[in-house]
């Protein structure tokens, strides 16, 4: 079955959401099936961008949290700081409580957490 993503989107009435330079899906009615395929797209999207940040903006960080991880995005890169965007529709949806929605955290502790490989 080939599902195509940008029609299948517009359909479902979900809501595309740019986080840092990716555009994702954010909500919509999608059902499983469909909410699985967004999970996949999602997921593609960010690992192309994690393969094409120069530096850290668009790379993406997971940090152990529950059952999975927490994943977010890196959108904002300071002099010893990153900000950080918490990234939906990928899978569980875990918001650290200590980092929230968005944060700012140290390079150093970004780079421990910053992904090589994609899928969890």
């Amino acid at each position: 079955m080939v599902i195509h993503y940008d029609k299948m989107v517009y359909h479902l009435g979900a809501v595309m959401k740019k986080i840092g330079n990716v555009e994702l899906v954010e909500k919509g009615d999608l059902g499983f099936s469909n909410y699985i395929a967004v999970v996949d797209e999602n997921w593609k999207r960010l690992e192309k961008s994690n393969k094409n940040a120069k530096g850290y903006v668009g790379r993406v960080i997971t940090h152990p949290y529950a059952d999975g991880a927490a994943v977010y995005l890196v959108t904002e890169e300071q002099d010893k700081t990153v900000t950080i965007q918490v990234v939906n529709n990928i899978g569980d949806n875990w918001v650290l409580p200590a980092w929230g929605e968005e944060d700012v955290i140290s390079k150093k502790t970004a780079d421990k957490l910053m992904i090589t490989t994609m899928r969890l």
